[in-house]
């Protein structure tokens, strides 16, 4: 199939020197898209994701079904599960977020060290496919890459 899944990330440093710097708090705007390019209806559509400890994800818009974040280890992971419901065919269905650079659990501003990092991995979309010659519909999985950012 000729799927699409698409994660796009901009980022607001404040001294607006276009680099991410060491204790820098930095903003992010993250939005993830899925588009049905199929002729038949895509339904149980779901997209899970998750950050690194260093990020946090202060909301969540969707432009439908339910996006819901979970914080889950001692590193204060956050994870999202999105359940999208049916993208009919041709459809799209966004989701827009915000996060930012966390503080620590010493209440330092992350990142502390310079280095690459894993911002977040890749999303994972599935969904439940019946084109119009099958007797019964089956899972499809597609996913994006990882976001990775170079702290100086």
């Amino acid at each position: 199939y000729d799927h699409e899944v698409c994660k796009k990330v901009k980022y607001l440093d404040h001294d607006r020197d276009g680099a991410i710097e060491v204790g820098e708090p930095v903003m992010f705007l993250e939005v993830i898209q899925v588009h049905n390019p199929t002729a038949y209806p895509w339904t149980d559509v779901t997209v899970k994701d998750r950050w690194g400890a260093e990020i946090d994800v202060t909301s969540a818009e969707a432009s439908q079904g339910t996006a819901t974040l979970t914080t889950k280890g001692n590193s204060a992971k956050e994870f999202l599960e999105w359940d999208i419901g049916t993208i009919p065919p041709g459809g799209t269905a966004n989701l827009v977020l915000m996060t930012m650079t966390d503080l620590n659990p010493a209440g330092h501003q992350s990142y502390t060290s310079p280095g690459d990092y894993e911002y977040n991995s890749g999303a994972v979309l599935k969904v439940q496919v019946q084109p119009a010659h099958a007797k019964k519909p089956h899972q499809e999985s597609f996913n994006t890459g990882s976001v990775w950012l170079t702290v100086i």
